[in-house]
């Protein structure tokens, strides 16, 4: 895919860099002649990788912000975390409520086991406390 061809292409780039150093051969002095072309190279390797960090950064900035919008001021019906958190949570207060309803039915301030959830006085007051 994708990574594949960025890695033939930078495998590439090193490749031609050291032929245009190490082949273009030697002056009089001995110093090797693509030493200045291959620099060059290099720089522009560089400035091409760094202009992808950059835009990789900037991409990723952007959709964080995104992300920290929607969740301090969306309505969540697209985030998998707030979608699951907030059944978690819903589900959590339904049962504490179903609680509390069973404890008042009950009279003694703790649920009673012998409670018929399916009465209708118990339906009622849990459709009364929002539970249901």
């Amino acid at each position: 895919g994708t990574s594949g061809q960025l890695v033939c292409v930078a495998l590439g780039i090193a490749v031609i860099q050291l032929l245009v150093y190490n082949a273009m051969g030697r002056d009089e002095n001995g110093d090797m002649i693509g030493e200045v072309p291959a620099h060059y190279l290099e720089f522009a390797f560089e400035v091409i990788s760094s202009i992808i960090v950059f835009w990789f950064c900037v991409d990723n900035k952007f959709l964080c912000g995104k992300e920290i919008g929607d969740i301090l001021y969306g309505t969540h019906k697209d985030c998998r975390i707030c979608r699951a958190s907030f059944t978690e949570y819903t589900e959590t207060y339904r049962i504490a409520k179903s609680n509390e309803v069973a404890a008042a039915l009950s009279g003694n301030g703790t649920a009673s086991k012998t409670i018929d959830y399916g009465s209708a006085e118990v339906r009622g007051r849990m459709k009364d406390c929002g539970v249901m």
